[in-house]
């Protein structure tokens, strides 16, 4: 199943990588390679993330790291629509 961002997710992403890299030159791979691994788990097992309040989206903590992604699966791709820092407070609340 493919996995796909949209605009502000990968600029979302983008951001807390660049931020990662400034302050640890391997820190944004290891991040961004646990992501990787995780969307693949929940593109395969599209349920494993929680339910949230909007219908048809599902948010997912990268463990050991502190960031949530909220995506929506489809029947031919999984649809990454935020990454946030944990502590961070959902937009439009």
């Amino acid at each position: 199943m493919k996995i796909r961002y949209t605009g502000p997710a990968a600029r979302q992403l983008d951001a807390i990588l660049a931020y990662i890299k400034a302050r640890s030159p391997d820190g944004d791979a290891n991040v961004l390679s646990r992501i990787d691994e995780t969307l693949s788990i929940a593109a395969e097992q599209t349920r494993i993330g929680q339910l949230t309040s909007r219908p048809g989206f599902r948010r997912i903590v990268i463990n050991p790291y502190p960031y949530v992604i909220l995506y929506r699966a489809r029947a031919e791709d999984i649809v990454v629509h935020s990454v946030r820092h944990a502590a961070r407070r959902p937009r439009g609340r």
